[in-house]
C-alpha cells in the first residue's frame, strides 16, 4: 500500500505565524519634549579697570561669551531676545555692551539671532536691547541655539575719583 501526502497550503503571508487564538493589549505613548530656555556664560564675575580717571575715558574691554537655547521661541519678530541691565547706576560711569559675530549653532531654518544696536550700547537700570530675532515659521522657527560674544567696558561720564564701584549686570534671555 502507498502512503498518502497531504499538501496544505496556507493563505497566511510568508513569515506570519498562525495562532488558535490571540489577544493584544494596545499603548497610548507621549513623548515629551521638555522646554527649555538657558542662558549661560564663560566669565562669571569680571573687572573693567580705567587708565585714565577723566571725562571720556574707557576702560579696559572684557569679552563674554553667552550660550543661549530656547526650543519654544515666539514664531513672530521679536526685539530685546537678549536685553541687560544693572542693578544701580554708577555715577559718573556708563556701562556699555557690544554685541559681536554672533555664531548660531542650529540649521538653517532654526531663529536667527541679530544685533539690536551698531556698537556700543549704555545698559541702564532699564532692560537695554542688545539682540533680536526675525519672523520665523514652523517647528523648526521655535528653536534657538547660539553663541553671542558681547565686549563690555566702561566710559567715564565726569572725572572720576579713586576706588572701586560695583553693580550688578544682569543678561536676560526671553522667548516671547
Amino acid at each position: 500500500m502507498v502512503a498518502a501526502a497531504a499538501l496544505v497550503i496556507s493563505s497566511l503571508p510568508v513569515g506570519q505565524v498562525a495562532y488558535a487564538a490571540s489577544e493584544n493589549v494596545s499603548h497610548t505613548v507621549t513623548i515629551r519634549v521638555n522646554g527649555k530656555l538657558s542662558i549661560t556664560d564663560d566669565t562669571g564675575d569680571f573687572t573693567l579697570t580705567f587708565g585714565d580717571f577723566t571725562t571720556g575715558s574707557d576702560s579696559t574691554v572684557q569679552q563674554v561669551q553667552y550660550r543661549v537655547q530656547s526650543n519654544d521661541m515666539t514664531l513672530s519678530a521679536l526685539n530685546g531676545v537678549v536685553s541687560a541691565q544693572i542693578s544701580s547706576a554708577v555715577d559718573g560711569v556708563d556701562l556699555k555692551g557690544d554685541v559681536g559675530t554672533i555664531t548660531n549653532l542650529g540649521g538653517p531654518n532654526n531663529v536667527q539671532l541679530e544685533e539690536q544696536h551698531t556698537g556700543y550700547a549704555t545698559v541702564g537700570t532699564a532692560g537695554t536691547e542688545l539682540c533680536k530675532k526675525g519672523a520665523t515659521t514652523g517647528s523648526s522657527g521655535k528653536i534657538l541655539n547660539a553663541r553671542v560674544p558681547i565686549d563690555w567696558r566702561a566710559t567715564a561720564t565726569k572725572d572720576l575719583a579713586a576706588g572701586d564701584y560695583t553693580t550688578k549686570l544682569v543678561v536676560t534671555l526671553k522667548d516671547s
